[in-house]
């Protein structure tokens, strides 16, 4: 073999080595960026989802304890009008928000009946991702000077989220 004409041959080999690897390293890093961006959506869904989860909590406690019954069916039966979002720490020093309704049911009357059925619905949102959770309750308004837990109870199969 001539080595005049081998000089060539091993430089050619050495480039077409270096752009096989720059091209798997590329894809490796293709695929890792994917992935990261696929796992920080489903942890903004996740975040998305408790925010909301916090709104529907945050209802409950408005309607037992810092909402007399008696303003429950004011703004035509859904409570509360207009309210912006509130802001909720993730910890992370990213903020989700949430947003909570509280309607009167159909065939419910909220303003004279002892016992009656309302809705809550809360949506939180992160980054763009929103998440809506929905849950009936019936309202016992028998012991009105002692509102507690047990003055909500859940309606069987009413729980919805999307």
């Amino acid at each position: 073999m001539n080595l005049k004409n081998s000089k060539g041959v091993i430089l050619l080999l050495v480039l077409i080595f270096m752009v096989a690897l720059i091209g798997l390293v590329s894809s490796f890093l293709f695929i890792a960026m994917h992935q990261s961006r696929q796992a920080g959506g489903l942890l903004d869904d996740a975040k998305a989802f408790y925010a909301a989860q916090a709104g529907l909590r945050k209802g409950i406690w408005r309607l037992l304890y810092d909402d007399p019954p008696e303003n429950w069916a004011l703004n035509d039966g859904i409570w509360p009008k207009n309210e912006p979002p509130a802001l909720l720490d993730t910890g992370d020093g990213i903020n989700a928000t949430y947003q909570v309704t509280v309607s009167c049911l159909p065939g419910s009357d909220c303003v004279n009946d002892v016992v009656f059925n309302i809705r809550i619905v809360a949506s939180g949102a992160v980054h763009g991702i929103s998440r809506t959770v929905q849950r009936d309750y019936e309202a016992d308004l028998k012991n009105v000077v002692n509102l507690n837990d047990d003055t909500l109870t859940p309606i069987l199969n009413s729980w919805q989220e999307t």
